[in-house]
């Protein structure tokens, strides 16, 4: 084959194939004042965990005291996350929770104080914990349940807080499957107004 054909034909596959790869704005909006080179830092380990699952990410983040960053409106489409400092006074969860309407869910919460002093205590870079954890808040976004093991475990201890350090803490291949049939209807969906009676969280 000729070169020139040979590189064409390469050409027209990659740029079929990245067609066919679903693309998922997840939004990030911190509210904690996350220090610059951890909330700079998360969005590549974050953008591998979903890289498996064969879902491209994009992880647009805004500093909110500041207004630096990508802080336009939120699109119908857009899947969000909040960083903040920690949970209202009593909360049950450990290092996020996310907000639901009935069936639908809304947005996430993430808990910036509780993962940086777990990534302290067990050694293992903040950014790194806070990427799974983000991950972990968009699978319940997506429709995911909490799962026996992996990603989705309802809690992270001290194996799954070290794994995520090491950069290999992964959804299976049935949630991987789940996260690609559930973008396209997700992502369609324009969000609901939201009432306190008709929420309730899905907490870890």
């Amino acid at each position: 084959m000729r070169p020139v054909l040979a590189a064409f034909l390469f050409l027209a596959v990659a740029l079929t194939v990245r067609a066919q790869t679903p693309v998922l704005r997840i939004r990030v909006l911190d509210y904690a004042e996350v220090p610059p080179a951890t909330l700079n830092s998360f969005p590549p380990p974050a953008r591998e965990v979903f890289r498996q699952t064969g879902i491209a990410t994009e992880w647009p983040t805004c500093r909110i005291q500041s207004r630096q960053g990508d802080c336009g409106p939120i699109a119908d489409s857009d899947v969000y996350v909040k960083i903040v400092p920690k949970p209202a006074p009593g909360g049950k969860t450990k290092f996020g929770t996310t907000v639901r309407q009935g069936k639908r869910s809304l947005f996430s919460y993430v808990f910036w104080t509780r993962i940086e002093q777990a990534a302290r205590h067990y050694g293992v870079a903040p950014s790194l914990l806070l990427a799974e954890v983000i991950a972990h808040e968009t699978g319940h976004l997506l429709g995911l349940e909490h799962a026996s093991n992996g990603i989705m475990q309802c809690e992270f201890g001290a194996p799954e807080i070290l794994r995520a350090g090491q950069g290999n803490l992964r959804f299976s291949r049935e949630e991987a499957a789940a996260l690609r049939d559930a973008l396209t209807p997700r992502l369609a969906q324009a969000p609901l107004d939201e009432t306190p009676e008709s929420r309730r969280r899905t907490d870890r």
